[in-house]
């Protein structure tokens, strides 16, 4: 199933190609599994797809770059540079084949194109399974899985809790996480992402004002303040009210 593949890889990969209208498609099934999970109830399923959902390229190519520049194993060395230029050959090939597919002269046809990009897809592949099976603890790091509920936990002190806010286009998924004890959602539907960004930047600016003069500093806006907090934290206080500290991630 999705999930499990998910679970077990920290990404999923369904057979749709890597070129970005299938990675489009890939996200658009994540999104779907991710909301009938949410309507199911079934709470610590849906966290993984969440972390999944919001994982970012950026930091992605961050942890490549350190990652393979700590390596001093050649032959880990080696294996990750194979991998890597074969990824980058099939993204740049996969560009090429849109424009082939629509009748831009590249010099190759669409059928020698998709015939290069696969046989650059199984050599990824073999490459990556060869770091995954010889170098695990690099694999771990690069590629780590999904985390768990009971990951979260184990990670957790005493009088610790882990608050993880999901947008969606329509909704706020909130997940309180604490040692012991029940994992408490909230569906906050009348909370898009894009309601809880402009509210956040105009609590932050009454924080951090652009002025000039002490005199120009705005008054906090506490019924705003409380309004978010209403509307997304409130309904999950039961599960850390006993904590000293919150650990959120947004």
């Amino acid at each position: 199933s999705v999930h499990n593949e998910v679970l077990e890889g920290g990404t999923v990969n369904l057979g749709y190609g890597k070129d970005p209208f299938s990675k489009r498609f890939e996200t658009e099934i994540l999104h779907y599994h991710f909301r009938e999970l949410i309507k199911a109830d079934l709470r610590e399923e849906a966290f993984s797809i969440s972390d999944v959902l919001r994982g970012g390229a950026v930091q992605t190519a961050i942890s490549n770059a350190s990652a393979r520049a700590a390596t001093r194993d050649p032959r880990l060395l080696e294996a990750v540079r194979g991998e890597q230029d074969t990824a980058f050959q099939i993204e740049a090939l996969s560009s090429i084949l849109v424009n082939a597919a629509s009748g831009v002269d590249v010099g190759r046809t669409p059928e020698q194109l998709r015939a290069e990009i696969q046989a650059l897809r199984d050599q990824n592949a073999r490459l990556r399974a060869a770091i995954d099976r010889d170098f695990r603890a690099y694999s771990n790091l690069i590629r780590p899985k999904a985390p768990s509920v009971q990951s979260v936990r184990a990670a957790l002190g005493e009088r610790e809790a882990f608050v993880s806010v999901a947008g969606e286009d329509d909704t706020t998924i909130v997940w309180t996480i604490a040692r012991t004890g029940d994992v408490v959602v909230h569906v906050a539907r009348d909370w898009s992402a894009k309601r809880v960004k402009d509210v956040v930047a105009k609590l932050r600016f009454g924080l951090a004002p652009d002025i000039s003069s002490i005199s120009d500093v705005p008054a906090f806006d506490l019924g705003l303040a409380h309004e978010l907090y209403a509307g997304l934290f409130a309904p999950v206080a039961s599960a850390w009210a006993a904590s000293d500290t919150l650990i959120f991630s947004t």
